[in-house]
């Protein structure tokens, strides 16, 4: 009896604790630096809130269950005929759209309506230098200067899984096992020294156009620098500010001062450039994490949050197992038709030379 009583405590709804509209994940925004993030999911009910950006006509927002376009402050509708069923990015281009998915990269230059898969693979991050297109996964970094029809393997960079990416006035930066890479000439990559005297583990990378200044995200604080050099932490007091692996931060395009950051067990802002950090979550469901925030527009200061109901780190990895059986389905299914194949002609060679022996 006390068992079951817990049991109903716990999982029983509350009133006094009930979350916001939206509380299954999804879009928030907010003006400013400060106040309550207002739902934007309208009548979408998603699991994870992964990806956005926006057009002069649309808004797009990538979720565990594809992909959505609004116009204006309409309703979400649904892309279809979309390769993939995870965007975890999405980059414009001029009239172009790429996509980053479970399933690849892919395209659109129709706003959406349909789309061309350019290169397989599970990829997690896309950015652009304004003459080629980089993208990150779970094999490293491809880049392609020709809208995605060859693709080039980026050199000086280990194999491995890619998540963070950004493009800054010295080339393009990817982060990959806790090191920091740059490559100047959009292929070739080496590793970045952020700190001589102790090897720090990067999570995130970031770069804010009207700042001009890089920010990267560590295990010991938030580190700058404006041509990938000479990093410098934020945090002029003594003592450390210790961050959980981040996912994603963005800095107010009006006010540098302000810094977001979206972590695996926190959503934090700082409002004086980095020194000091305090939560940010009012508006936002409870016990939900932020997969993304985002200043999509360079001359405003709207942010948008992005959260789910699950960590990022368990959705990119159901996203790849999703695909290893994915593929393990595909060869056993074609295993399947080479035997009933074999099964046929072995059938038909023996039918033949039995009525030969009769």
């Amino acid at each position: 009896m006390p068992l079951l009583f817990l049991l109903l405590l716990l999982f029983s709804p509350s009133t006094a604790h009930a979350d916001p509209p939206g509380s299954w994940g999804g879009l928030f925004s907010r003006h400013g630096s400060a106040g309550v993030w207002i739902p934007e999911n309208g009548a979408l009910t998603v699991e994870a809130a992964l990806s956005f950006s926006s057009d002069s006509e649309f808004s797009y927002l990538g979720t565990n269950k594809g992909l959505f376009r609004r116009k204006g402050a309409g309703e979400w509708v649904k892309l279809e005929h979309v390769p993939g069923s995870m965007p975890f990015s999405l980059l414009p281009a001029g009239n172009d759209l790429y996509i980053a998915t479970e399933e690849g990269v892919s395209l659109s230059s129709d706003r959406g309506n349909s789309w061309t898969l350019l290169r397989e693979g599970i990829f997690f991050s896309l950015v652009s230098d304004g003459k080629r297109v980089a993208a990150g996964g779970k094999d490293g970094v491809f880049i392609t200067g020709d809208r995605g029809r060859t693709w080039i393997p980026a050199k000086g960079i280990p194999p491995g899984d890619v998540r963070s990416m950004a493009s800054g006035p010295n080339g393009i930066y990817a982060v990959l096992s806790g090191s920091l890479y740059q490559s100047t000439d959009g292929y070739e990559f080496s590793r970045v020294e952020i700190n001589r005297e102790k090897k720090l583990q990067a999570y995130c990378v970031y770069y804010s156009t009207p700042v001009k200044k890089l920010y990267l995200a560590t295990d010991e604080g938030l580190m700058t620098s404006e041509y990938g050099t000479n990093w410098t932490r934020t945090r002029k007091h003594k003592d450390i500010y210790y961050f959980s692996p981040v996912i994603s931060m963005a800095v107010n395009p009006l006010n540098p001062g302000i810094i977001h950051i979206a972590s695996e067990d926190a959503f934090i802002v700082s409002r004086d450039g980095g020194e000091n950090w305090e939560a940010d979550a009012e508006g936002l469901p409870s016990h939900r994490p932020v997969n993304l925030v985002v200043f999509p527009d360079a001359v405003t200061d709207k942010v948008y949050a992005l959260s789910s109901t699950m960590p990022y780190q368990f959705i990119t990895e159901q996203a790849m197992k999703r695909i290893d059986t994915k593929k393990v389905l595909v060869m056993t299914a074609g295993f399947i038709g080479a035997l009933v194949i074999v099964a046929a002609v072995s059938f038909k060679f023996v039918k033949k030379h039995y009525k030969r022996g009769e």
